[in-house]
């Protein structure tokens, strides 16, 4: 064995240490024996506590530890939390929404979601529901759009203005195998969630159009992104 796959082996060890760790912490036993009690997701609950060899349910059970690693990491769940029926009734349906989702980044968008708007004191439901239906329908590529139109009107000043459309183009096009004429579509298909405007301007695509990401796009980048 070569220090590569030493390396290799080391490494999945201490994911299974620290995800047992994870798993016997007494909050998280507290907070899925109270997720139980809602009859949607009593059967995921019930899933989880199982030693499965079923590859369907390991990929199941697999989503649901990133969800737990992410909040109990980041300590985003207290004992009072778990007191709370609506806090409850919100991470159940964050459970019910994982189990459904194929893409782990897509997972860790609805952590990062619960952990901004329903964790730490912050009861934001109205916001996290609306935000975790739309993460729901959107696609990975819909996601990626998104957050690369955000970050590079929002956080690269280092890009002058009259540059950022070429520079967005060029990465979607570079890094996600994207032409102008799809990433047009799909940021089309995102302003009927008002996640973006369309715009006449001087730096525009090919086509004439300008996509802008809208207030509400910014909100809910900030939700779904790690600060």
């Amino acid at each position: 064995m070569d220090d590569l796959e030493i390396d290799v082996v080391k490494n999945d060890l201490h994911k299974n240490e620290k995800s047992k760790e994870i798993w016997e912490k007494p909050i998280v036993h507290s907070l899925l024996n109270a997720v139980s009690m809602i009859p949607f997701a009593a059967p995921i609950v019930s899933g989880l506590a199982k030693i499965v060899d079923n590859e369907l349910a390991k990929q199941i059970k697999k989503r649901c530890e990133v969800v737990i690693l992410l909040l109990m990491e980041s300590d985003s769940v207290s004992f009072e939390d778990v007191q709370d029926i609506e806090f409850i009734m919100e991470f159940a349906h964050l459970l019910d929404a994982v189990t459904r989702t194929r893409s782990i980044s897509k997972i860790k968008y609805m952590s990062q979601l619960f952990h901004t708007t329903m964790c730490n004191g912050i009861r934001k439901y109205d916001v996290y529901e609306e935000c975790l239906l739309e993460l729901s329908t959107m696609s990975e590529r819909e996601i990626q759009v998104l957050v690369e139109l955000y970050i590079i009107q929002h956080c690269r000043p280092d890009v002058p203005f009259k540059n950022r459309g070429k520079v967005f183009y060029t990465k979607m096009r570079d890094v996600y195998d994207e032409d102008e004429k799809m990433v047009d579509t799909l940021l089309s298909k995102l302003r009927r969630s008002g996640f973006c405007i369309e715009e006449l301007g001087p730096y525009a695509s090919g086509s004439g159009i300008e996509y802008n990401i809208t207030p509400y796009g910014i909100q809910f980048m900030k939700y779904i992104l790690e600060v």
